[in-house]
């Protein structure tokens, strides 16, 4: 709720959204480098200082914590 208040969005448009649709900044080769290796299943998480773009034109800078959480077919 907090992170998408920030970004001056509704919470459904963070459900399977990927941070990088979010950053002002290109993406540093260490944290595509997390990224890869979350999305790979070889890391759980990872946080760093971001600057974000928000929905309504401007930016702002985050502390964000980054988690994969994977569904479990039924």
């Amino acid at each position: 709720h907090s992170f998408a208040r920030l970004l001056e969005l509704a919470e459904g448009a963070l459900i399977g959204a990927n941070i990088r649709q979010f950053a002002a900044d290109e993406v540093s080769p260490e944290e595509a480098g997390w990224l890869s290796e979350l999305l790979g299943g070889t890391r759980d998480s990872y946080r760093l200082e971001k600057r974000l773009r928000r929905s309504i034109g401007d930016s702002v800078w985050a502390d964000v914590s980054v988690t994969a959480i994977s569904r479990m077919d039924n």
